[in-house]
């Protein structure tokens, strides 16, 4: 027992062993065992070793616990401590103690505490959006989108959803890349507003891939089929179809611009911030091939587009069928005895001929972004450079009524 007695100094005073006390235990049948003490003021464990290298190593560890925790370590009981020594094995690759691992995970125990619902932070969200005054365009677009992920997520707590699973159901939309992209973007707004909120602790959807967009050739039209196309117009529709085509108005834009944001006297026309994709107001240059296809309208007040929405889609597809665009193969009797063979209709055609024809024509990039509400050059050089040759950008903006066109009413087309 020669362990745990003191020992006497050379001047008398009694020493005692370093804490924790380790023993030499010899058993009846001859074999021996290493015992490690650890018990400190009641507390503690009693380990046993089967050599004196594995003894003198626990003590050693032992002793580094109690310089770095305290006795705190031992008064643990057994679940607890067995608990907290596989913890720092997990740890120990990463070099982390479980303070780290304590304060990483802790944060996310309160998100989840205080977390919403997909479904709920979607609704938050989309009220934040009305009150920053989005164009109506947008809000359309995130009820859209986000009523899509709600669909999968909505009642799931927005701090549990995985990365992995955003990645599963972007996969599984069956979009084109381009729109798949368009999903991603509001879903990745809306984990930052609800991080804002502390209602995640990260943006999962951030984390998600953004798909490789393969660019494909830009559909636009010639100044002929543009020609063609103005004059099969009904007066009704005709100035929308100018000013889509020669300012570059989207299609929402078209159908929600006044005619006192028209100023023919002064050449330009004002794209309002409520009625922007973009919720940013912009002026768009009025050529002369423009105003000139609107001076017979520029009385007029109200909307530019058709008072009845429908009435105006229809009298556009009418028009457009008229210049030979249409879904091949549902010609009619007349049209097929005619030769007509109608040609597919490019997407965003009018605007796409704009910026088209505009770049080629000025070789303005800058300009260009403007006026069509982008706020770098970067899609003007992606889609439309080099597109069409000068001689072909001249003779679209020399696109003239060959006779004045004919305005229904001085006020509000009906």
């Amino acid at each position: 027992m020669a362990a745990t007695k003191k020992t006497a100094t050379k001047k008398g005073k009694p020493k005692r062993r370093e804490w924790p006390v380790v023993k030499r235990i010899e058993y009846r049948n001859g074999t021996e065992a290493f015992l490690v003490d650890t018990r400190c003021k009641g507390q503690g464990s009693r380990v046993f070793k089967a050599s004196m290298e594995e003894a003198l190593e626990v003590a050693r560890q032992a002793r580094i616990r109690r310089q770095n925790e305290g006795t705190g370590y031992f008064t643990l009981e057994n679940d607890d401590r067995l608990d907290a020594e596989r913890a720092l094995a997990l740890l120990a690759p990463f070099g982390k103690t479980l303070v780290d691992a304590a304060e990483f995970f802790v944060p996310h125990l309160r998100a989840l505490q205080t977390s919403r619902t997909v479904r709920e932070a979607a609704d938050a969200y989309e009220a934040s959006s009305v009150s920053r005054g989005l164009s109506k365009a947008h809000l359309k677009d995130i009820r859209i989108r986000l009523g899509n992920l709600c669909q999968t997520f909505g009642e799931r707590s927005i701090a549990m959803v995985t990365a992995e699973e955003l990645d599963a159901w972007l996969d599984g939309l069956g979009v084109s890349t381009a729109t798949k992209n368009g999903y991603r973007r509001y879903a990745v707004a809306l984990w930052s507003f609800a991080e804002g909120r502390k209602w995640c602790t990260g943006n999962e959807a951030g984390k998600t891939a953004v798909a490789k967009v393969v660019s494909g050739e830009v559909g636009i039209l010639t100044p002929d089929e543009v020609r063609a196309l103005l004059t099969a117009a009904h007066p009704e529709i005709l100035p929308a179809i100018a000013i889509g085509a020669f300012a570059g108005l989207r299609r929402a834009e078209l159908e929600r611009i006044e005619w006192r944001s028209v100023n023919v006297a002064e050449r330009f026309v004002e794209v309002l911030a409520t009625n922007a994709k973009s919720a940013r107001r912009r002026t768009v240059h009025m050529s002369d091939n423009l105003a000139a296809w609107l001076a017979p309208f520029a009385h007029s007040t109200g909307k530019v587009w058709p008072v009845k929405e429908k009435r105006g889609r229809r009298l556009f597809e009418d028009a457009a069928r008229a210049a030979g665009f249409g879904t091949p193969g549902t010609e009619t009797a007349e049209e097929k005895q005619s030769g007509t063979k109608l040609r597919p209709w490019p997407a965003n055609a009018l605007r796409h001929s704009f910026a088209s024809y505009h770049l080629a024509h000025h070789n303005d990039a800058a300009k260009l972004a403007l006026e069509m509400g982008h706020t770098t050059n970067a899609l003007i050089f992606a889609h439309y450079r080099q597109i069409v040759r000068p001689a072909e950008a001249e003779r679209y903006w020399e696109v003239r009524p060959s006779k004045e066109p004919i305005s229904t009413c001085d006020s509000s087309p009906t």
